[in-house]
């Protein structure tokens, strides 16, 4: 309803390959691109989360900052590359937590990409171990997921192009693989987008048992702030404020030069 005149805010978390997303030919600005094709009347904006080498466990713990404060009325989460072999089902939980306890009638929509790892599990009709964890919490909550690294891993596994179509690594998607999540993207989200009327979600019990969706804060204090001396006696010429951990983040503005470099 709300795409058809209101402003709408869409955020993008994962990592790497959803920082390459933001690229011309990446899937954030063609979805974008779609949205905004497909829905002209509504007023919408998108938010490129992605942090490169990050996994879904720090994805929980920054969602406040990099997602929630967008106010989001859809989310679209990739981790399935770099959650690796691990199960990680109470971070993927505590993001859903945090989503609808901030707004029940914001929408998630979870994908997979791909990795040259993942082949034989694909080979053998079985999700990757991250995205069957995260496919598990999908199914709990009723979230839909999007296959884009299973439709890359059949072209691949079919023989209709090869990994080298793909990617130039084990995992990035160059330009052609990008095109590949923009088919599916195009195919799914006219499904996932169906008119309807809001509806809040409801959270009921977590798969991890004594979920912590905000762990307790870690009792910190400031570093003191004193000049460097060296043994010599020589005083630094500048002393600059640590970060203080749980608490900032290095790129905060005072923690930047004049040309927005951390110091």
């Amino acid at each position: 309803r709300r795409l058809h005149g209101d402003n709408v805010s869409v955020v993008f978390i994962g990592g790497s390959i959803t920082v390459g997303g933001g690229a011309p030919h990446g899937y954030v600005t063609k979805v974008t691109g779609w949205l905004k094709k497909t829905y002209p009347k509504a007023a919408i904006t998108v938010k490129n989360a992605g942090i490169g080498g990050t996994d879904s466990n720090f994805g929980a713990k920054r969602y406040d900052r990099d997602v929630l404060t967008h106010k989001p009325d859809l989310v679209f989460i990739e981790f399935c590359v770099n959650d690796g072999d691990r199960d990680h089902t109470q971070h993927m939980e505590r993001m859903v937590h945090k989503t609808w306890t901030a707004n029940p009638e914001t929408d998630i929509a979870i994908f997979y990409t791909l990795a040259k790892t993942h082949l034989p599990s694909y080979e053998k009709g079985m999700l990757p171990p991250s995205a069957s964890a995260h496919e598990r919490v999908a199914e709990h909550y009723g979230i839909p997921s999007i296959g884009t690294g299973y439709v890359a891993a059949k072209k691949i596994l079919d023989g209709e192009i090869e990994w080298k179509d793909f990617s130039n690594d084990g995992c990035h998607p160059h330009a052609g693989g990008y095109a590949i999540f923009e088919q599916v993207f195009n195919e799914a989200l006219p499904e996932l987008l169906k008119p309807a009327p809001p509806r809040p979600h409801a959270l009921g019990m977590s798969i991890t048992k004594n979920l912590q969706v905000y762990p307790p804060k870690i009792e910190v204090a400031p570093q003191t702030i004193e000049p460097l001396v060296t043994a010599k006696g020589e005083k630094a010429k500048e002393t600059y404020q640590l970060p203080i951990p749980a608490i900032n983040w290095v790129d905060e503005p005072i923690f930047l030069d004049a040309a927005g470099k951390a110091l």
